[in-house]
This record gives C-alpha cells, structure tokens and sequence, in this order.
C-alpha cells in the first residue's frame, strides 16, 4: 500500500467512525480483527464498484446483469445502459440519489466557458476534471469521474479560488469534451 493510499484508507475509516462513538466500538475493532478486516474491504472497494452494488441493491439491474456489463469492458454504466439492462434516466436518477449529488450527462453537457477559464488545461487533463458552470451560490460545478474525491475537491478549490461542488460524469466522453473545451493554440506559421 502506498503512502496516498494509506492517507485515503484513514481518512475513509475516519468518516466511517461516528463523532459520538462509543469506545467500547472501537475496542472491539481491535479485538476483532475479521470485523475491521471486513471495514477495510469495503473502504478499499472501488468507487464503481460501489455503484454497481448499489444499482444492484436497489433492483434496478441484477448481478447476471452485472457481470455480462463487465464482461463487455469499458466504461460499465455505459455498458449497462447500451445493452438496455437500465434506461439512462433511471441510471441517473439512481446515481444521483445513491451519490447525493448532481449527475451530468456528457453527451448533453453545455459548458460554461466562464467556468473553464478558471482551471488550467494541463490539470484539466492531468486529472479528468472539466469545471461545467456555476452553482447559484458561486460555487464552482466540475465534471469528474470521481465525485468522493475530497483532496481532489480541495486542490480544485485552492487553484481555482472557489468552492467546488462535484457532479458525476456520465459516459464516455469526459476527455472528448475537455478537448472541445480546451482547444488546441494557434499553430505557429514558419516565416517566409
């Protein structure tokens, strides 16, 4: 495990563990080394994966369902949706209500070029992240892949001098639009 990853690990059991708890709770983690071991599967379980077994628990797709979409390869929610196991509406509305948090749909996103302006290109890219528009609040609202994210929400927030506010980005296409987004520099013409 590397050092970011323990940081991560940490900082996920440490939003897993209640303000208030007991430390008789955190005792029996010690003692029970099968029961942190399970804690610790399931902080370690991809956010994808997490996704899955949540459209899964909800009935809105089935494990046979599961595994024939990943069998496919690429992106899996888009797998599931072009196989016709889940419409696209009812993938969003579930990731919305499961993430708690805006989904935007790539293939019918308008980006705000104001809100573009703000990140550099190369973090953009380095990243996977495309700042979309703005929130009523000011807020920023960056397109990611990774919406739980929470170093990546505060890095965004410290180069772009605004608060951030994730929306999931739906689909395939994360790249293609921040290429549409960050065309490329006028080609310098040799001097005759």
């Amino acid at each position: 495990m590397t050092v970011p990853q323990a940081v991560e690990l940490a900082s996920r059991l440490a939003r897993c563990v209640p303000r208030d708890m007991d430390g008789t709770v955190a005792q029996r983690w010690i003692d029970d080394p099968e029961a942190l071991q399970r804690l610790v599967a399931v902080l370690l379980e991809s956010f994808e994966d997490r996704l899955a077994r949540a459209l899964v628990k909800g009935g809105f797709i089935t494990e046979v369902q599961l595994d024939q979409a990943r069998q496919q390869g690429g992106d899996l929610f888009e797998t599931l949706v072009s196989m016709r196991f889940i419409g696209r509406e009812s993938l969003i509305t579930a990731l919305s209500l499961q993430l708690r948090v805006p989904v935007v749909d790539l293939k019918q996103m308008e980006v705000d070029p104001e809100a573009v302006k703000l990140l550099p290109e190369q973090y953009a890219r380095q990243h996977r992240v495309l700042p979309v528009g703005f929130a009523p609040d000011g807020s920023l609202r960056v397109a990611t892949k990774s919406p739980n994210d929470f170093q990546l929400s505060s890095q965004l927030a410290s180069v772009t001098g605004r608060q951030v506010r994730f929306a999931l980005a739906l689909g395939e296409g994360l790249d293609a639009l921040i290429d549409k987004c960050y065309p490329k520099g006028p080609v310098a013409t040799p001097l005759a």
